[in-house]
């Protein structure tokens, strides 16, 4: 076990990033505190470009319910920045990610905790379904692989951020690097590191899609895709190029249906 930073057990640290939020972030927050399993703390890091009232919703909220945490960034951008300060100021044992104009259902954390006790994991993510911005169209069920292992999410990354989960008295201190697909950057280095990580079967998270959301870009996608297999993992141009088919064929079948 990695003890370099002092953890609370069994609480799950959830952090939120959040840009311009307003008219999203309250029903964020208020799918976290209806979960059954109680013991979590919020942290939202409001990133220095948020020009609307975002902050002030969420201090307006936090006053009621100290288990969400407000910070600001007053100097600097960035979505790995605002997920890694709340990374750093994370309190407890599970850490878990929930973007600001994503919801969970009520009984994920339970659900999850359970199956991360249960089964002596380091990781672990879940089942989730695509929403239109306001909620009314529920896409197909998206399930993860039982075992994910690092050439499986090679192939196809099926870890959702919103649904994964990391016991960080296990892995240890971890952050995200600036770039685009960030998250998933960040499993691979933890699974190519040998971490055990599973996915756990259920319909847990709701991902909202927006107009302007960073994954409707599928172009960039492709070449940061390319950039993370050939730069960070250091594959070969057959391993990658392989690597990279598998990726646009399964991306195909992943959105060709909402």
């Amino acid at each position: 076990m990695n003890t370099s930073k002092a953890t609370q057990k069994n609480l799950v640290s959830i952090i939120t990033p959040a840009y311009n939020s307003a008219p999203w972030i309250r029903a964020c927050i208020e799918s976290v505190q209806a979960q059954t399993y109680t013991n979590w703390e919020q942290i939202v890091v409001i990133d220095s470009g948020t020009t609307d009232n975002t902050a002030e919703i969420v201090q307006e909220i936090s006053d009621k319910d100290p288990r969400i945490k407000l910070y600001r960034i007053t100097n600097g951008k960035g979505l790995a920045l605002a997920r890694n300060t709340a990374i750093q100021n994370a309190r407890g044992q599970f850490v878990a990610f929930l973007d600001s104009d994503d919801i969970w259902i009520s009984n994920k954390l339970t659900e999850q905790v359970q199956f991360m006790i249960l089964n002596s994991l380091d990781m672990s993510c879940c089942g989730f379904r695509r929403v239109s911005d306001d909620l009314v169209t529920v896409g197909f069920l998206q399930l993860p692989p039982q075992n994910i292992t690092y050439w499986k999410l090679l192939a196809n990354n099926r870890m959702a951020c919103l649904t994964v989960m990391i016991d960080q008295s296990k892995v240890g201190e971890f952050q995200f690097q600036e770039i685009y697909h960030e998250d998933f950057l960040l499993w691979l280095s933890l699974l190519k590191k040998g971490f055990k990580c599973q996915g756990l079967q259920k319909d847990l998270a709701r991902y909202r899609i927006l107009k302007n959301s960073r994954s409707a870009n599928k172009l960039k996608m492709i070449k940061v895709r390319w950039k993370i297999l050939r730069e960070y993992q250091k594959l070969n141009f057959i391993v990658s190029t392989f690597y990279l088919m598998l990726y646009g064929l399964t991306s195909l079948m992943k959105y060709k249906k909402f």
